[in-house]
């Protein structure tokens, strides 16, 4: 009641006292077991639910593609499709008082039977800028320098501290690709502040590139006949720490690895557009100066398809020449380098050899040919090969190897 004035006036409000309030249930998302699932295998899928007092739910899952083994659980296995594509699965969770939530997540399925493939270009950055996977593409450095690498050789990175630095590649019709491209290299900011480009052939204006935003996310772009699409990392990465990164657009998705695990995926489709512009490291192109890498990169890798992804995780431990282990004068000469079916090593009067390795760029061992020994010279028949580099190694009589680098055509 209030009064005023000699006057009054009074209302009531009538408070009904319930059991609860009726809520729909809160969903934060789905977990799956694994970031990917391979083609005709396996994977899990588990729906996380903010649990509220005396909550009654059901479920509902669906697909769009593959199978289920079961649809009305918290939790349930999903066959994929026999294809890799991008596929979605949603979960529909009701509670006692009808009300419900529905969420969806996006499922990458990939095909893991092929096997790792070649680089079209790799510059280790160990001595020199060019090509170490053909004799052909190799970089011209204006203003970087070299730094220590993610292992803390010296002089094995580079390092871009202006707008003036840049590692270019001039441009060629055999790098206009079209279907997918996978990239990789080792990455180190020193500052944000503008967008920094690590990698660009014509920027999203043309074709691609992988940057890193003003507030410190990886970002890969890519421009396909169907527009424009960016991929941003989950996390920010952190200064001062070297990143191993993988992009890759395969046709059907675009994919950012860190470290050799999955971060982020989405669908995306269309024919990769050409570029008039050099491909480029620590710069949008050859003319803009705005957007310069403010950092170090290294083991920088181009490949004109597709990558799978157990070729991926191996990508961080795999170095042109292995760390502490050099090329040494135990190896006299090693001839024809480039090889072309054959070569031969001689080596010191004073060394005895127990066995030689010849390593591909994937760290796997290529397994003979024949193999011709003499007193200090070993001559090796080369078995059909993927040209390249390769690492020969000699395991002396003493247990130490050594190491030499050997192009093969």
């Amino acid at each position: 009641m209030v009064s005023a004035n000699g006057q009054s006036v009074q209302d009531t409000l009538h408070i009904r006292v319930v059991d609860h309030i009726p809520v729909a249930p809160v969903v934060e998302g789905i977990i799956t077991s694994n970031s990917y699932t391979a083609v005709n295998e396996s994977n899990t899928f588990t729906v996380k639910i903010v649990p509220a007092p005396d909550e009654i739910l059901e479920y509902e899952w669906s697909v769009s593609s593959g199978s289920l083994s079961q649809n009305n659980e918290n939790s349930v296995t999903w066959q994929a499709p026999s294809n890799p594509g991008v596929e979605s699965v949603t979960v529909k969770v009701t509670n006692q008082d009808q009300l419900s939530t529905t969420v969806t997540a996006n499922l990458l399925v990939k095909d893991l039977s092929f096997s790792a493939q070649q680089p079209l270009i790799w510059y280790p950055f160990d001595t020199d800028n060019r090509n170490m996977a053909v004799d052909r593409f190799h970089a011209t450095v204006n203003g970087a320098s070299k730094t220590d690498d993610p292992r803390g050789e010296p002089s094995a990175a580079y390092r871009f501290t202006s707008g003036s630095n840049i590692i270019y590649t001039e441009n060629h019709n055999d790098l206009n690709f079209e279907d997918a491209v996978s990239l990789s290299c080792w990455v180190k900011l020193e500052q944000f502040g503008s967008e920094r480009y690590i990698i660009s052939h014509g920027s999203w204006h043309q074709r691609y590139k992988l940057s890193v935003t003003p507030e410190g996310f990886l970002r890969w772009t890519v421009k396909t006949s169907n527009g424009v699409s960016d991929l941003d990392s989950s996390e920010p990465i952190k200064l001062n720490h070297y990143y191993h990164v993988t992009a890759l657009y395969t046709g059907y998705s675009m994919e950012l690895y860190i470290d050799g695990s999955l971060d982020v995926f989405k669908a995306f489709y269309g024919a990769i557009q050409p570029s008039t512009k050099p491909l480029t490291i620590g710069r949008m192109d050859n003319t803009e100066t705005l957007y310069a890498l403010r950092g170090s990169v290294d083991e920088v890798k181009l490949w004109d398809k597709e990558i799978p992804a157990p070729q991926i995780e191996q990508l961080k431990n795999q170095w042109a020449t292995p760390s502490g282990i050099e090329e040494t004068d135990i190896i006299a000469l090693i001839y024809p380098n480039p090889a072309d079916g054959y070569f031969i090593i001689k080596y010191s009067d004073s060394e005895k050899v127990s066995d030689i390795i010849l390593t591909g760029y994937d760290s796997r061992q290529i397994l003979s040919g024949e193999i011709c020994r003499n007193d200090h010279r070993i001559e090796v028949h080369l078995p059909e090969m993927v040209p390249g580099l390769y690492i020969v190694t000699l395991i002396l009589d003493n247990g130490r190897r050594v190491n030499w680098k050997l192009m093969v055509k």
